[in-house]
This record gives structure tokens, C-alpha cells and sequence, in this order.
């Protein structure tokens, strides 16, 4: 946790800007149009945050590494490599941990969206699999210092994923207690 604080404290202020900002404004505009639910406005102002911290985590340039690229394209290999020459096993282990954590609320918004849809949870696997993407292939063109990594795909894929699964159980759950509260 103290890593994740040292590397990205930084952006918490900024983030934190932006989520007040927009709830301040959703505010303002949810007053002048009575109609408009929270329960339907919310599903967009969560996924468009989850991009925006997702953003700020993934494309900010890492001090001293500007202009650097490296790659990795054989899944788990740096999970091997560190095990072999270094014998840490939790480094890596919590690099990727960060990478599912990091996208579990994005599948979780997205699922929510995507509400009454057939297949949801494949759906989020796919859109945030596609994000992923794009950020690795950003990372890898922008002089952002920082290395494209199949683990970070995979993971953050597995991520949107788990969030949309997420959201599918706790949707079921809402509907079962909502049918039982009518009773």
C-alpha cells in the first residue's frame, strides 16, 4: 500500500477534483431536471470516474523512465523470471492483484449500464479487455516511460471481469430482496 501511495499519492488530489466536480455539477443539473433519477444518471458518473482514475494510474509518466519502453508478450513471465532470479514471489503477485483491483470497479459500472442486458458479464470481460488494450498500446506509443505488459491485459481484463460478475450477483440479490419486501 505505501508503493501504491509513494507512486500514485500524487494524482489523489487531482481525482479527487474531478470527483467533486462532477458530482457538483450532476447536482446542479439532476436540480433543473426533476425527472432524472439518480439510479439511472449514477451507472454513467461511475464509469466514466473508473476511466478517469484508470487514466490517471496508468498514463501518468514515471519519473526517470521518460522515452523508456520495454514489453513483454509471454503470459505470467515476469511472475518467473522474479521467482527464479530474485526469489520474491509477492511483488509480482501484488502487481498483478493491483491490475485486477484496478478494473473491478470500472466491470462494475460498465455491468450496471449495461443493466438488463443478456450476458453481462461477458460483455464487460470484452469492453474492458478492449480498454485494456487500448491503454497497453498507448503506453507503448506514448513517451510515458512506462512497459506494455500481457499481464497487465490479462489482469485487468480478469478485473472488468470480476466486476461484472459482481454486479450480475448483486443485481439478483437487489431483485430477490425487493420480491421478498412485496410479500
Amino acid at each position: 500500500m505505501v508503493t501504491l501511495w509513494n507512486l500514485f499519492g500524487n494524482l489523489v488530489p487531482i481525482f479527487s477534483l474531478i470527483v467533486f466536480g462532477t458530482f457538483l455539477f450532476l447536482y446542479r443539473w439532476k436540480k433543473n431536471n426533476r425527472h432524472l433519477r439518480w439510479r439511472e444518471v449514477l451507472p454513467f458518473v461511475l464509469t466514466t470516474l473508473s476511466v478517469i482514475g484508470i487514466s490517471l494510474v496508468t498514463l501518468t509518466p514515471q519519473e526517470g523512465h521518460i522515452g523508456w519502453k520495454n514489453y513483454n508478450f509471454m503470459p505470467l513471465d515476469n511472475l518467473f523470471l522474479n521467482i527464479k532470479y530474485h526469489g520474491d514471489l509477492w511483488v509480482p503477485i501484488r502487481n498483478l492483484m493491483a491490475n485486477i483491483v484496478l478494473f473491478i470497479p470500472f466491470g462494475f459500472a460498465v455491468g450496471w449500464l449495461m443493466q438488463g442486458l443478456r450476458y453481462i458479464s461477458r460483455r464487460t470481460l470484452f469492453i474492458g479487455a478492449s480498454l485494456s488494450l487500448m491503454i497497453e498500446a498507448l503506453q507503448w506509443n506514448l513517451p510515458l516511460g512506462r512497459s506494455i505488459d500481457i499481464d497487465d491485459w490479462l489482469m485487468n481484463s480478469i478485473g472488468a471481469w470480476v466486476g461484472g460478475v459482481l454486479f450480475v450477483m448483486s443485481w439478483k440479490l437487489y431483485q430477490l430482496l425487493k420480491r421478498n419486501r412485496k410479500r
